[in-house]
């Protein structure tokens, strides 16, 4: 039997896991899962690609038995109120990271990519995040309570509760963006292995935004359904990078929302050493 993962990169979406998993898997002391999210322990959530075979989930890691350490990072695992005790089940002592994010930043971010697939109807942000309950279409991936998403603390508890504190290290993902270079080689030193640089730190995954609803439609339309090359190149066409906007009263208001679970998880992250040199 293969080799399990011992090292599960977790967080809200839109908080950099997709950029510190390349620049990690580079690392001849990693091997991260193809694909980047196998999703096999968010048991209890709907991921329509997610691995759920024990012998197939293992395979994603490739060669694990030449690595010291043998990464997942699927971010709905922080979500999930399965994953924590899953992967403490297969292997309790995992290394985790989890990387977290400005919550107004993250919604915005994270309804701005939902708008760019084209599966979340409401285009207003703020009409978007204070609509409840919101399941989105079939794959959680896709899932639209946003206010739900960034409601932080039980998720952190979570793991706080199936981990020592010395095996779970917490990132902001605003160092990430601020010195990509200095946070790399400070997780490498954590894990204990040798911290070698990246000549560079490409952030992947950034926001975008279609420049065209008209040729957004068309896109999605019968017309090219049959083509994967026609899409490509369209989709390519009308896409532009995007920075998510959002104006002061809105960010005030989902403060104002998120204001007893943000003072959750700051005690929480306060109550842990390994956590206290967050951000």
């Amino acid at each position: 039997m293969r080799l399990p993962p011992n090292l599960y990169i977790v967080g809200p979406p839109r908080s950099g896991t997709t950029s510190l998993a390349r620049w990690l898997g580079i690392h001849p002391s990693i091997s991260m899962s193809r694909p980047k999210e196998p999703s096999y322990h968010a048991k209890d959530l709907t991921m329509t690609h997610r691995i759920g075979d024990i012998d197939a989930y293992l395979a994603t890691i490739g060669d694990p038995e030449l690595h010291e350490y043998r990464g997942d990072a699927t971010p709905w695992y922080l979500y999930s109120e399965a994953a924590a005790e899953s992967i403490a089940s297969l292997e309790p002592d995992s290394r985790i990271i989890i990387m977290l994010r400005d919550p107004v930043e993250m919604i915005a971010s994270l309804h701005n990519h939902h708008v760019y697939l084209g599966i979340e109807p409401e285009q207003d942000l703020e009409s978007a995040v204070f609509h409840r309950g919101r399941s989105g279409p079939g794959d959680f991936r896709h899932y639209l309570d946003y206010l739900s998403v960034a409601s932080l603390s039980a998720q952190v508890q979570r793991y706080l509760d199936r981990f020592a504190a010395e095996r779970i290290l917490v990132i902001d993902f605003e160092r990430l963006a601020a010195d990509p270079g200095a946070l790399h080689l400070e997780i490498l030193e954590r894990l204990d292995i040798p911290a070698i640089p990246l000549g560079t730190y490409p952030h992947l995954n950034k926001g975008r935004r279609v420049r065209s609803r008209m040729l957004d439609r068309l896109t999605r339309s019968d017309l090219v359904a049959n083509s994967r090359r026609a899409r490509g190149v369209l989709r390519r066409v009308n896409t532009a990078e995007s920075e998510s906007r959002i104006p002061d009263s809105l960010r005030s208001r989902i403060v104002a929302e998120l204001e007893e679970d943000s003072e959750r998880l700051r005690v929480l992250l306060g109550q842990s050493p390994e956590t206290r040199e967050r951000g």
